[in-house]
């Protein structure tokens, strides 16, 4: 009898281990994300190299041919690589976001997983790009917590010398410029309404529509986002939606107004994201998103989601053995590419899913003959009121032509002459440091070093690209 009793008192059901487990991470998230720490901005700014090198390195793959699946595995294989050299041996890194591939009307979170056998009832359809495509490739990586997430798009075109036109064009110049703007804007004090209202005008200036569904989010250490959906800036001003199901968690802290206004504030961290589609037919003309300026371009789910976010509040007694190991393995906030575990951790995927234990991240696209741009990047306010850009904005922009013309207002604030401010060219051989190559004489080294200087003042790893503008 006393064998059993002590048995007993020594044993701990699955679900205090996991309520245990839960509070120890939630501490831990809630630790210092103090901005003036050297040690939290080591890690930052570590994961902004990580992440800007996979995404140059990722770039030079996408070619016609190249299956999305396998462009997600070399992505999320990279990041593997570079963070286990990156020192920091005693610290959890990896995955912020794994490496997505969203393709032409695809708008986010498409991250498919390749084949493996002809039994594999969990593999997706095989999705090649081919020329003509427009690819917007996302991904983040993070340093014990402390994340970097970046997204680009570009465009297969089937002749590099001539530059890509129509809606295409426009919706990719609108973003990029809409991305420069809302980082110029950022900074303690600003109201994100200000933000908010200046993407949406960027969008119909070059007749273009935010896409419902997206937005960009105050994240913290740990946290892809606020707990209570607090902090963010959604693109289309008819979010959220007000027909969706909203998942109750028990326990879950209470949910703020998503689209309440707030203003910036020192010691902060943002996702910005933004995703804009075009609203007529390539071709036809036809109009495919009626109302642009008043709802945005409305989205659908288009495919079974892969990637999937911990439930941090959500409470439940998991009966199956797998169920358990893959919440187990799910250890962390960031979301997950389930289809790239082992076959036996996601036959407890079901169970989870169905608990909220486990969040899917939707897999949904624009209508169909529109297409999606958007550019991603990760901004912190820094207590000295500097506001630095850990994401590059990447060199290689695709070489497009627009017809619109950025207002007059905004393209002063972008120091772009508004009657030339049409083309995007891209950048020629750019030396590490972000200086053109072209630019670079025989100066070069005190060039260089003017230009990081100019850089630090603003906090910017490197000066935002909107030179490379034609005129």
């Amino acid at each position: 009898m006393t064998v059993v009793s002590s048995a007993r008192a020594r044993s701990v059901s699955p679900a205090a281990i996991n309520r245990t487990a839960l509070a120890d991470q939630l501490s831990a998230m809630t630790l210092s994300n103090n901005l003036s720490d050297p040690a939290v901005m080591a890690k930052y700014r570590l994961a902004g190299d990580i992440c800007n090198g996979v995404m140059r390195e990722l770039l030079s793959f996408i070619k016609p041919g190249m299956a999305a699946a396998d462009l997600c595995k070399i992505g999320d294989d990279l990041v593997a690589s570079k963070c286990a050299g990156a020192g920091y041996k005693s610290v959890k890194k990896g995955l912020a976001l794994p490496t997505c591939i969203n393709i032409n009307n695809t708008v986010q979170h498409y991250a498919p997983r390749a084949p493996t056998g002809t039994d594999d009832d969990n593999a997706t359809p095989l999705t090649v790009l081919k020329g003509g495509d427009l690819v917007k490739v996302e991904l983040g990586v993070h340093i014990d917590g402390y994340a970097c997430i970046t997204g680009h798009t570009t465009v297969l075109a089937t002749d590099p010398e001539t530059p890509t036109t129509g809606p295409m064009a426009d919706a990719i110049t609108a973003a990029h410029f809409a991305a420069e703007t809302a980082w110029r804007m950022i900074r303690p004090g600003q109201s994100s309404t200000a933000v908010v209202d200046t993407i949406r005008k960027i969008a119909l200036a070059y007749g273009c529509a935010p896409v419902r569904g997206t937005f960009s989010a105050r994240i913290h250490r740990g946290l892809p986002g606020d707990e209570n959906g607090a902090h963010r800036l959604f693109n289309a001003p008819a979010d959220p939606d007000p027909d969706a199901d909203p998942v109750v968690v028990e326990d879950a802290p209470e949910q703020a107004d998503p689209s309440a206004a707030f203003e910036f504030s020192v010691n902060e961290v943002y996702d910005i994201a933004i995703y804009l589609s075009t609203t007529t037919h390539p071709t036809s003309s036809a109009v495919l998103v009626a109302d642009p300026a008043s709802v945005g371009a409305p989205v659908r789910d288009i495919a079974e989601p892969t990637l999937y976010t911990r439930n941090a509040h959500g409470r439940y007694q998991l009966r199956m053995s797998s169920s358990r190991k893959l919440l187990a393995h799910v250890a962390d906030q960031y979301p997950v590419n389930i289809a790239a575990l082992d076959t036996s951790l996601r036959f407890g995927l079901k169970e989870c899913a169905n608990h909220s234990l486990l969040i899917p991240r939707a897999v949904t696209a624009t209508a169909d003959g529109t297409v999606v741009a958007a550019f991603r990047f990760t901004v912190l306010l820094l207590p000295n009121g500097q506001v630095l850009r850990l994401s590059l904005p990447h060199q290689q922009l695709p070489f497009v032509e627009s017809r619109h013309e950025l207002p007059a207002d905004l393209a002063e604030l972008l120091a772009i002459d508004p009657d030339h401010a049409l083309h995007v060219r891209p950048v020629p051989g750019a030396l590490p440091d972000g200086v053109p190559g072209d630019q670079v004489e025989g100066g070069g080294a005190r060039r260089r070093s003017r230009s990081r200087k100019r850089n630090k003042s603003r906090g910017a790893s490197v000066e935002p690209r909107v030179e490379h503008v034609e005129i």
